[in-house]
């Protein structure tokens, strides 16, 4: 579970860390745009205005002010020699101000369009700007520049990654609970596995695990472990047979074979002759023991499933012989 949900967090990670730089630079370049296409339009109002002797006409004053509140941007306008003749500030402090040496009104009074931010001393603050020129026929008889606060592209680009990464949020934790889970079904399954070994291991042969259910993993493990269980029983089923079967067959020729020692040793002083028959007797019985012995070991070697082996019974003989 833990992986999983590290995996889909680094996924997220890796996906997101991209699209908030990607986000802040279209947020920046929309703006740009917005604000470059706004200033030809206030340029269009004003060339008249710049023209004109008497000064500014209400109506431009008024569209700037307009769109000042309207965008936030704060408005100026100059005339060629790059002197403020309209601004949208309200007391119009600014107002007949030089701006010439702002290098993106110098720009715009050449004739290019000047875009970008800059620090402003006097505000304390980054700001987005553009400047284009006023052109009348082949003259550019003033400027518009429109500055814009960056703080406020940054809240923007925050607000959004807020949102994505709240989405994110979500998808770790559905992650999670999905790793959860899958993680419980194959750990339950597991842990069945688990106390069916404890229950043999504890002497309980007939402890069998369901089969069904789980990954085509688990279910191959688990019939498995069955056929184990069942192997384990089997063969401790044959070694107890065994076991009952060999005390059953050597109970009586070890008994007939005690009495015949004792009885040979009761003789020995006494009747040598009965004695030695007495031993070939106990000697008989070693043979039919040794018989059953070998018996039993070759119906604990079939059961078993051992396959017989052919020797050179001769070579064998010969061998010992030497």
């Amino acid at each position: 579970m833990a992986a999983f949900v590290a995996v889909t967090l680094l996924v997220v990670v890796v996906q997101d860390i991209p699209l908030g730089s990607y986000l802040e630079r279209v947020e920046r370049e929309r703006i740009i745009t917005a604000l470059e296409r706004d200033a030809f339009l206030l340029a269009g109002r004003t060339e008249d205005t710049i023209e004109a002797v008497a000064g500014p006409a209400p109506q431009v004053v008024a569209d700037v002010h307009r769109y000042r509140q309207a965008s936030g941007a704060r408005v100026v306008v100059v005339n060629s020699a790059g002197v403020a003749i309209v601004t949208s500030d309200d007391d119009q402090s600014a107002t007949g101000s030089p701006y010439r040496s702002r290098p993106e009104i110098a720009a715009a009074l050449s004739g290019e369009i000047a875009t970008g931010q800059r620090h402003s001393a006097s505000l304390g603050t980054d700001l987005l700007y553009v400047a284009v020129p006023v052109v009348s026929g082949h003259r550019v008889i003033g400027a518009v520049r429109l500055t814009y606060p960056a703080q406020v592209v940054t809240d923007k680009v925050r607000g959004q990654l807020r949102t994505l990464w709240l989405v994110a949020g979500i998808t770790v934790l559905l992650a999670g609970a999905v790793a959860y889970v899958m993680a419980s079904t194959v750990t339950r399954r597991l842990r069945q596995l688990r106390r069916t070994t404890e229950q043999l291991a504890e002497g309980r042969l007939d402890a069998r695990t369901t089969v069904a259910g789980g990954a085509p993993e688990i279910r191959s493990l688990a019939s498995s472990v069955n056929r184990m269980a069942d192997r384990l029983e089997d063969l401790l089923r044959q070694q107890r047979a065994f076991a009952g079967d060999a005390s059953h067959q050597l109970r009586t020729p070890l008994t007939a074979l005690r009495l015949r020692l004792d009885s040979a040793a009761d003789l020995v002083d006494t009747d040598p002759d009965a004695a030695r028959d007495t031993l070939a007797s106990a000697q008989e019985e070693a043979f039919r023991l040794q018989r059953i012995i070998d018996g039993l070991l070759m119906l604990s070697r079939a059961e078993a499933g051992i396959t017989p082996e052919e020797f050179d019974l001769a070579e064998v003989a010969r061998a010992r012989a030497d």
